[in-house]
């Protein structure tokens, strides 16, 4: 029991290495304010988004993989249209 849950605090512990990345990221860019300028309209929308991303944190690797996936997906080659 205590094998299982050690496991599964050090995979949610894996689930913000992205969120990190990403935080370092915008810092480094000063775009962190021109991210959520948009967002800061309507608090209330804003709130009840991330209140229901961060509830996702909960659920061990997922961050990591979708992550993984949408980085994945701006680097597909993208086809010509004919």
């Amino acid at each position: 029991m205590t094998f299982a849950l050690g496991l599964y605090l050090i995979s949610l512990g894996i689930n913000y290495v992205p969120m990190l990345i990403y935080a370092v990221a915008m810092t480094k860019n000063d775009s962190a304010l021109a991210e959520i300028c948009n967002e800061l309209d309507d608090k209330h929308r804003a709130m009840a988004k991330y209140r229901r991303q961060s509830i996702l944190l909960l659920i061990p690797l997922l961050v990591p993989i979708v992550a993984f996936g949408r980085l994945k997906g701006e680097r597909a080659p993208q086809t010509p249209n004919t």
